[in-house]
């Protein structure tokens, strides 16, 4: 019996028209389909290329599988099997990827293309420095559970559950005497911090945030490079302000995340919960958005579209999701995630819809990519002599 991953890989493979007789036979013996194969072939080439020629880019990837599910078991039932099978399998064959963890489907069908096995790169994980208002840090991923830092009577602690949160007395003091500190993640780290107020961010991979010990005054100030989804504390006296890239949002309480970094080119908030409003103080635009909707701030400009949130918080709840996503941007994400560099030289102009979990290696990231499309990888020594540099093939 085959494993999951052969089988992914043999169901990828199937969709891009690349299975041989033999493995087709095995691919349907896994899900115990014997009808004629052409069926199955016609009706999902039929319903991705209806996809691709609408231009549903945006759509949820996920209804369409279910609509070929759908359509798959109407047509199943037309034709007379040797033995009986269950609606779970007919689906397994159909979403198999998104039950175990992660799918690709290419825009186009490609000729067959060998995988290429690259050097492991394991993912990142819970990392981070705490940089404290003395000047002095504290590794966040090698601290021991419990109190970390304690002065007057501001206590940080790491809790069971790896996270930073803070606890402060009721004690008055000026404006002029908030001390601040500043949490900020590497390559291949991401971490959560409870603020001072209640709120809690979570930091992607080579971010930082920085905010005070206390909030103190007619608002909440923070500063945010980088990405970080917020849950902030509703405070209809103290309005919460995040800068980040020539912006500021203003909340009240509320959900949404913020894409700061200075490679990406622009400035992606998206909107979960609640309201929040973009200024851009050089060129005094306003914007307000409301749930599901997203504002990319670039050039002095504001531009507002409605967006399924999912994409943007992918990398919160552990998933890269791509939705007709470009290959920088998915270099981009594997640079931060992996700390590996990558070259970004004569990128060919491929598009990805697909989703797999950030917990696996690289090489199965990169396997997925190359079954849904004609590009191969490699990954070379750096400048340092670690293999850590990501390349295309030629």
């Amino acid at each position: 019996m085959k494993s999951n991953e052969d089988i992914i890989i043999l169901f990828n493979k199937y969709l891009n028209s690349q299975c041989t007789n033999a493995e087709l036979d095995i691919l349907l013996q896994y899900f115990e389909m014997e009808f004629h194969e052409s069926t199955l072939r016609e009706l999902v080439q039929k319903e991705l290329d209806q996809f691709v020629d609408e231009q549903k880019q945006d759509s949820d990837i996920e209804d369409l599988l279910q609509n070929v599910d759908r359509k798959l078991f109407e047509q199943i039932h037309q034709h007379k099997t040797k033995r009986p099978f269950s609606h779970y399998a007919i689906a397994a064959s159909v979403l198999i990827a998104v039950s175990i963890g992660f799918y690709f489907i290419p825009f186009k069908t490609i000729k067959e293309t060998p995988v290429t096995l690259v050097k492991d790169i394991p993912p990142g994980g819970n990392q981070a420095t705490l940089k404290l208002s003395d000047g002095s840090t504290i590794v966040l991923d090698q601290a021991n559970v419990g109190v970390i830092s304690e002065s007057s009577d501001i206590r940080i602690s790491k809790t069971d559950e790896g996270l930073i949160e803070y606890h402060v007395g009721k004690t008055n003091i000026p404006a002029s005497a908030v001390s601040y500190n500043t949490i900020s993640t590497p390559k291949g780290g991401q971490y959560k911090v409870i603020l001072p107020d209640g709120s809690s961010v979570w930091l992607n991979a080579a971010s930082s945030l920085k905010y005070p010990t206390r909030f103190i005054g007619d608002n909440r100030h923070v500063e945010l490079s980088g990405e970080g989804y917020f849950e902030i504390a509703k405070d209809a006296k103290k309005p919460f302000i995040v800068k980040s890239q020539g912006q500021e949002i203003t909340v009240l309480g509320t959900h949404f995340n913020v894409n700061a970094y200075q490679d990406e080119g622009t400035t992606k908030t998206t909107l979960l919960e609640g309201s929040v409003r973009i200024d851009i103080a050089s060129s005094k635009l306003s914007k307000l958005l409301s749930p599901n909707q997203q504002a990319l701030v670039n050039n002095h400009s504001i531009k507002v579209s409605d967006v399924k949130p999912e994409e943007a918080v992918a990398w919160k709840n552990g998933q890269f999701l791509f939705k007709n996503t470009d290959l920088k941007n998915i270099l981009h994400q594997l640079e931060r995630w992996y700390n590996v560099e990558a070259d970004f030289s004569n990128l060919p102009d491929n598009r990805f819809f697909g989703k797999i979990e950030r917990d696996v290696n690289i090489s199965s990231v990169l396997e997925m990519l190359e079954i849904s499309s004609n590009l191969k990888f490699k990954i070379v020594p750096d400048a340092s002599g670690k293999e850590r540099r990501l390349m295309l093939k030629n």
